[in-house]
């Protein structure tokens, strides 16, 4: 042993280092970086623009609003780089508090400003060239923020979801969502409030057209509001094809502690295959002739009998026990919006010490977004970090091989970072 020579090197820094270049690339400016006389130009346009909100700052001081004034600014193509953006942030900082709220798209950051110091601040540095080049160059310009709003096909009458703006004040946020809520039943409207996490609340609006929902343009409580858009429905999408193949019935082994998966699906039937692995406890948001248990069923068997119908031991569990978890309705007879979250969030908190792996093969039949993150996706991942479980989320199905187009993107709720995505072939 003492002859042994063991695997250690010794590595030396260089004497002379020529390969070396000092961080921030020898401090030259970026390319984006305007001229002396475009960048005055610029500073006297946003300059303009903005001395023009201040009458609406102004009006909101003297009535002692609840909601800030919100303006956004879009940056130029070749500045959407994290560095650019966070030029663009440090302009608009006027305080210990950041001013920058988010991204509505790629390219546009919303700004609030919460009364006329804070608007003179931001005044005073869009009118300093020489310190704020770097962040004037990057912006294309400045506007105050409209919320993004599509219309329903549905022109009778139809279920819409909106959002408030995130003000990244938890007091503030609250006092708003009260208000919005206050308005909207003294309109008569019908709204069911789901928190998708304790930050990321959504409204639904029960059965109005979108002209009676504009009317909200005639209050303040219009400026605060994010986006309003048709309610998605939710679908299970599963493409099988009849199989005459035969697989025996498995049975767990007496005295042996098999793990368990949760089935957040639409009911497991008690079929001979998948009875001995079913727990005893189950949770349901249906009463019995509400629920399909087709779907949730060939899940389930999967789970169970995956390496047997594979022929290979890819999960080598030889067995697993599932738990029922109905969150989705047969939905011939009942219809499904965003109580799915409520469903799933409720099933998991009940069983969520016994169970930490949970199938979700469900998604919202919408492609994700380039630039955001669904409600959904946002909702299971705070559901994953709260409870300490994993969900094993479908990607998705796309058809449009059948039709020679291009593949779609992965569906809403498959862009969750917290869940296992699965997609098959």
């Amino acid at each position: 042993m003492s002859d042994e020579r063991l695997p250690i090197k010794f590595f030396a820094k260089r004497e002379v280092d020529n390969m070396r270049v000092e961080a921030g690339g020898g401090g030259e400016p970026p390319k984006l970086v305007l001229s002396p006389e475009e960048l005055r130009i610029k500073s006297r346009s946003f300059v303009n623009t903005v001395q023009e909100f201040r009458t609406k700052v102004l009006k909101k001081e003297r009535d002692n609003s609840l909601i800030p004034f919100v303006l956004k600014t879009k940056v130029i193509d070749d500045a959407k780089a994290k560095t650019h953006r966070r030029e663009v942030s440090n302009l608009f900082r006027t305080g210990t508090d950041n001013n920058v709220l988010g991204l509505v798209d790629e390219d546009e950051l919303i700004i609030k400003v919460e009364d006329s110091r804070q608007l003179d601040k931001i005044l005073e540095r869009l009118m300093n060239i020489q310190r704020y080049a770097h962040a004037l160059s990057a912006i294309e310009s400045i506007s105050d923020f409209e919320p993004i709003i599509n219309k329903s096909k549905n022109a009778e009458s139809a279920d819409y979801i909106v959002k408030l703006i995130d003000f990244q004040n938890y007091e503030q946020n609250k006092a708003i969502r009260n208000y919005f809520e206050r308005i909207m039943n003294n309109m008569g409207h019908k709204v069911i409030r789901t928190n998708y996490t304790p930050s990321h609340v959504v409204y639904n609006v029960k059965g109005v057209n979108h002209d009676e929902l504009m009317t909200l343009n005639k209050n303040e409580i219009f400026e605060a509001i994010f986006s309003i858009e048709p309610m998605p429905r939710y679908t299970v999408a599963l493409d099988m094809e009849k199989d005459e193949a035969t697989i025996n019935i498995l049975t767990p082994k007496e005295g042996k502690k098999y793990a368990i998966v949760g089935i957040l699906d639409n009911g497991i039937a008690d079929i001979p295959h998948v009875k001995p692995w079913l727990v005893d406890e189950r949770y349901t948001a249906y009463p019995e002739h509400y629920i399909k248990k087709d779907h949730g069923t060939f899940v389930s068997g999967v789970v169970i009998y995956g390496d047997h119908l594979e022929g290979k031991k890819w999960v080598g569990t030889e067995g697993v026990k599932v738990l029922d978890a109905c969150v989705y309705p047969d939905t011939d007879m009942e219809g499904i919006e965003e109580e799915l979250i409520r469903n799933i969030q409720e099933a998991v908190k009940a069983h969520h010490r016994d169970v930490k792996v949970w199938n979700l093969s469900i998604s919202v039949i919408n492609e994700v977004d380039e630039y955001s993150f669904s409600d959904f996706a946002v909702a299971l991942d705070a559901l994953q970090d709260q409870y300490g479980v994993l969900i094993c989320k479908s990607a998705g199905n796309c058809k449009n091989f059948k039709t020679g187009h291009p593949k779609g993107k992965i569906h809403q709720g498959a862009d969750s970072v917290r869940s296992i995505v699965v997609g098959s072939i």
